[in-house]
């Protein structure tokens, strides 16, 4: 079976973060869950696009959106958090397991003073 996830991070200048997330993400791969990932960009002017050139990772402009991701399922990430430990497994559980819904995995900010709301959740779905 090819993998059937592909993560999409929107991105702007978030070089900082950027490596913190695509190490989280390593799990994912080494679960054979992870297709792709796509940066959606909005014009970064720090080393995004290098540290993702490096990772492996297909840059995209923001306006294309979406559309550019061949998986069928989505995993979208949120610009400066990282999803916790433990989240292939339960994103592997969810696929196998015939879900149809949506599975919020939990994530934390790595930036101080942002409201919690905001770094709650990545979201896996399936393609519409």
């Amino acid at each position: 079976m090819r993998a059937p996830v592909s993560v999409v991070i929107p991105t702007l200048n978030a070089a900082r973060w950027l490596p913190l997330q695509l190490a989280a993400l390593a799990e994912g791969l080494q679960a054979g869950l992870i297709r792709e990932v796509i940066l959606l960009d909005g014009g970064s002017e720090d080393a995004t696009l290098a540290i993702a050139d490096q990772a492996g990772a297909e840059v995209v402009a923001a306006s294309v959106g979406l559309g550019a991701a061949s998986g069928e399922w989505l995993l979208v990430g949120r610009a400066a958090t990282v999803p916790e430990p433990g989240w292939a497994d339960k994103a592997l559980h969810h696929i196998e397991g015939g879900a149809v819904g949506r599975l919020r995995i939990k994530a934390r900010a790595m930036r101080r003073g942002w409201r919690v709301w905001q770094a709650t959740a990545w979201r896996l779905q399936r393609r519409a």
